[in-house]
């Protein structure tokens, strides 16, 4: 892995991206890695039709100071996921996608965690197999989405 961070985020979605916007605001060093694309579980694991079951103003994240339309509304799924990607570009944060981690081993000093790059979707890998050192590790998941291998 080319870079060195003390944390790294497994997960960019609601939960990865707020931790990322507060650890960016705290100048610490970091990465959220994501198997897929921003919000990839609410893209690939809700019907097209889907809306979220609380208010807009509830799934807006934090810090995120655009004005609402509808905040007593529900969004519907692509509405969320422009919302995620919005506030990643705006925000600047260090999102990877396309980044599959397939394990986490601790050792003496830090956290491995095994990495296969999204070979399947691009002809180049972004990332490359070898472990990724890191001191902190918060993983974020779904109740479908779980560490095999």
């Amino acid at each position: 892995m080319p870079e060195s961070v003390e944390t790294i985020i497994v997960g960019a979605g609601h939960g990865g991206l707020s931790v990322s916007c507060h650890l960016s605001n705290a100048d610490h060093s970091h990465l959220v890695l994501e198997r897929g694309e921003i919000g990839e579980t609410w893209r690939s694991q809700r019907w097209d039709s889907f809306t979220v079951n609380s208010p807009n103003s509830l799934n807006q994240l934090r810090g995120d100071q655009s004005p609402l339309s509808d905040p007593d509304g529900f969004w519907h799924r692509d509405e969320l996921l422009q919302n995620f990607e919005s506030y990643a570009s705006a925000k600047n944060l260090p999102v990877r996608t396309g980044v599959n981690v397939t394990g986490i081993s601790t050792g003496p000093v830090a956290r491995v965690l095994r990495l296969k790059p999204r070979e399947a979707l691009t002809m180049q890998p972004t990332w490359s197999s070898h472990p990724a050192p890191c001191r902190l590790l918060i993983l974020l998941r779904s109740a479908k989405n779980y560490l095999r291998g």
